[in-house]
């Protein structure tokens, strides 16, 4: 086999590996980021739930524990100075501070909500991001195999043209004979 011929069956052989290397190694890539995104989502959703439960927490604390001490102030206040505690403007103004804490229990709680949800939409969006790296990655892999193909046909249609080439040159002459010059 000529020099030649065997440096193009070389150079081809060598832009197939490259080209399928290449793909591989973008699919690793892009399977990596993919992997990066997912437990990242996974830790948003966490910080998510982690949220609601401290807004639970400090609500169940704030309302079951600060309002009811609050209340228990004004009725001690209210005694202390010699009124009824069951006086209708007593009871009035301990109804109004227990709905007051119950108020701001509900705000803990739907702040925490709010916090909670952009955190689950930041999970959604890593989750999509994840798929979409994955996605890239599949297409990456694919497009090399398509290179390569292209490569082979590429060396066998300049092969076949240096062939055509030789045989117009050389009509008595045999593919042995196109190999060994």
């Amino acid at each position: 086999m000529s020099v030649q011929a065997v440096l193009a069956v070389a150079s081809v052989g060598m832009q197939v590996m490259g080209q399928l290397q290449a793909g591989k190694q973008a699919k690793a890539q892009a399977d990596f980021q993919a992997a990066q995104s997912r437990n990242n989502a996974i830790v948003a959703q966490q910080r998510a739930d982690d949220e609601r439960k401290r807004g639970e927490l400090e609500a169940a604390q704030f309302g079951a524990f600060k309002t009811k001490q609050q209340a228990g102030k004004i009725r001690a206040a209210l005694a202390g100075s010699g009124q009824l505690v069951s006086d209708k403007s007593a009871i009035k103004g301990v109804q109004d501070t227990l709905a007051l804490g119950r108020q701001d229990s509900l705000t803990l709680v739907a702040n925490a909500d709010r916090r909670a949800r952009a955190l689950e939409f930041e999970a959604a969006n890593l989750n999509a991001q994840g798929e979409a790296f994955r996605v890239s990655g599949k297409n990456a892999l694919s497009s090399s195999r398509f290179a390569a193909l292209g490569t082979v046909v590429g060396g066998a249609s300049a092969v076949n043209g240096k062939w055509n080439a030789f045989k117009q040159s050389s009509p008595n002459a045999s593919f042995g004979d196109f190999v060994s010059q």
